[in-house]
């Protein structure tokens, strides 16, 4: 999975879609998103997704102004799956089409394991 993330081109789409991954994991549904309760540094972000820690910095900020990224007191994060899509600048600082974080997210959703897939099918068969 962390290769797969790490092939994508931006930073801030490479946290979010890590971030997510985690949420998956370990993540706990609340009304205002998933709560991730695990202090990760900026440092040891940078060193999951690839990229180095000022621009992790860089790319939490961003993801931090659009709404989609929350850190709570405790060093938790929170990702918000109801936010809006950032319109970012283009070079020239016109705005550009957005990025769907909003799909990011299931993107990255994993396959059943090959057991529970033949299961599934059989149970559909019959």
């Amino acid at each position: 999975m962390l290769q797969a993330i790490a092939h994508l081109t931006r930073v801030d789409d490479r946290l979010i879609a890590l971030l997510w991954c985690l949420a998956e994991r370990w993540g706990r549904v609340l009304p205002g998103g998933v709560l991730v309760s695990l202090p990760l540094s900026h440092r040891t972000l940078a060193g999951m997704v690839g990229a180095r820690r000022p621009s992790v910095t860089t790319a939490l900020g961003r993801l931090t102004a659009c709404g989609a990224l929350e850190r709570r007191a405790r060093g938790e994060w929170l990702l918000r799956a109801d936010v809006p899509e950032p319109r970012r600048p283009a070079p020239g600082g016109n705005p550009i089409t957005p990025t769907p974080l909003r799909g990011l997210a299931s993107a990255w959703k994993m396959p059943a394991p090959p057991q529970q897939a033949a299961l599934a099918g059989s149970q559909r068969a019959s």
